[in-house]
């Protein structure tokens, strides 16, 4: 009863200095959908919610932070950025967590390069 699902993003290779940067995630739910199991919340959860979460581990930095809900096997948002101001490869962390049950957090590492 446990959710499996599966997340692919998008991001341009390369971005300009100081540019807003739009990284697309989409995540595809491979088991079904289902209520929570949660007995002691006070009320009955339809499904899961899930947080998508864009950092830069390095320095700390919070940079997106968006709430994600399944329509049905699939789910779409975009997460606005700013890149940053020195051109160099940069590695990002995309968190995605889940709301109802512990132990189903992923990470995933965003590579990109900012270049004049």
């Amino acid at each position: 009863r446990l959710p499996s699902v599966e997340p692919t993003f998008q991001l341009p290779p390369r971005v300009a200095p100081r540019a807003e940067v739009a990284l697309k995630l989409t995540l595809t739910r491979h088991s079904k959908p289902a209520a929570v199991q949660a007995p002691r919340f006070h009320k009955r959860l339809d499904a899961e919610q899930w947080w998508a979460v864009l950092g830069a581990p390095d320095t700390g930095e919070l940079l997106a932070l968006r709430r994600v809900a399944f329509s049905h096997r699939s789910a779409s948002t975009t997460l606005l950025f700013d890149a940053p101001d020195a051109p160099g490869s940069y590695r990002y962390a995309l968190y995605l967590l889940c709301d109802a049950y512990f132990g189903l957090d992923q990470q995933f590492v965003v590579p990109f390069a900012v270049a004049l």
